[in-house]
């Protein structure tokens, strides 16, 4: 694959390869993530993470945002917000008890839930972002679902750190096109390595 292929064609063929290979995130794979999020120095000194609730091929969180909720920091995950057709980002403080399923079948914030990023977090620059993807390139580049909504959340947060999960068969070295809107990630994590694409806080 290369930096040069068009990126529906793109997304055509890592689903493709995705479904053929039959992937399944196992419990080791999941292990292996939650070690090296563990090693990593900019994640021990976050405060506050914004994370996903993993579907289809994305690699689950869980065992992660678990251990981080009872170290006391805080928690955000999407929620999307039909009248706007766009995501907020709203805490949650229980993995069990806060979330419900959501837009895409994705669990998400209970509509009860309100408390949102604050300004001081955000820019202390002690904010740090987990986001899913089809496909990764090694420059921090990131192949999304199309929708742009990671594109467009971001773009209201500059000084958070910036980390892409995936598998390991899902990071390219061959790079991802991308387009002036789109924004690249600061470090990649699979479940066999972390690949610092730019200077990462």
């Amino acid at each position: 694959m290369s930096e040069n292929i068009d990126k529906s064609e793109l997304r055509s063929e890592m689903r493709k390869k995705l479904h053929a290979e039959s992937l399944i995130f196992s419990k080791e794979k999941e292990t292996a993530l939650f070690e090296r999020f563990d090693d990593l120095s900019v994640i021990r000194s976050g405060t506050c993470l914004v994370a996903y609730m993993a579907i289809d091929y994305e690699p689950s969180l869980n065992l992660f945002l678990t251990k981080w909720l009872s170290s006391g920091k805080k928690l955000f995950l999407p929620r999307y917000e039909a009248a706007s057709r766009a995501y907020s980002i709203v805490r949650i403080r229980n993995l069990e008890k806060d979330l419900r399923v959501g837009h895409y079948g994705i669990l998400e914030p209970g509509a009860d839930l309100t408390e949102t990023i604050h300004k001081d977090d955000a820019e202390q620059k002690t904010l740090i972002w987990m986001i899913p993807g089809l496909a990764f390139g090694i420059h921090g580049e990131r192949l999304g679902r199309g929708k742009g909504y990671y594109d467009r959340l971001l773009t209201m947060y500059p000084g958070v750190v910036k980390i892409g999960i995936c598998l390991d068969c899902q990071l390219l070295e061959s790079g991802i096109m991308m387009e002036t809107h789109d924004i690249r990630m600061d470090i990649v994590i699979t479940e066999k390595r972390e690949c610092v694409c730019v200077s990462a806080k």
